[in-house]
């Protein structure tokens, strides 16, 4: 997530705020990663996630999916 964020930064995350909001930062699990990224609906069903850094261009998931291989740990608040 750089610029934004740096390897080794802090961070406060809410892990009640699980609901996803358009263009807010979340902690995912995807299967045994964590990663910080922004989050954004494509279109029912499908979410995109989207880093701050280029280099990285946008994945998409299935949003059903959410309970099984990835899962919302919460809302990066800080």
């Amino acid at each position: 997530m750089e610029p934004k964020l740096s390897d080794g930064d802090l961070i406060l995350v809410d892990r009640a705020q699980r609901q996803i909001a358009d263009g807010i930062a979340y902690v995912l699990r995807i299967d045994t990663d964590l990663l910080v990224k922004n989050v954004q609906r494509v279109r029912p069903g499908v979410i995109a996630l989207l880093s701050a850094n280029a280099l990285y261009p946008a994945r998409e998931i299935d949003a059903d999916g959410l309970d099984g291989e990835v899962e919302i740990i919460g809302r990066v608040v800080a």
